[in-house]
């Protein structure tokens, strides 16, 4: 698995990463929230259902946004 904060393989707690850079020292896209969501540099949190086998059911939502951290 690849952390979507930092982008490391190696092991840590992915869903709490908070790391302001990616594995090779560059500074991170995307962050977390203060309730926890994975968040673009606009603020957008980010939908990770999308790569579920499920899907995501939302997609009416405008705010609601599909793409890579």
């Amino acid at each position: 698995s690849v952390c979507a904060i930092c982008l490391s393989t190696r092991a840590h707690d992915f869903h709490s990463c908070t790391a302001v850079t990616i594995w090779s020292g560059e500074p991170a896209r995307c962050m977390r929230d203060a309730k926890g969501r994975i968040v673009n540099p606009a603020g957008d949190a980010l939908c990770t259902d999308w790569q579920r086998r499920q899907g995501c059911p939302q997609t009416a939502n405008r705010r609601h946004r599909h793409e890579c951290s």
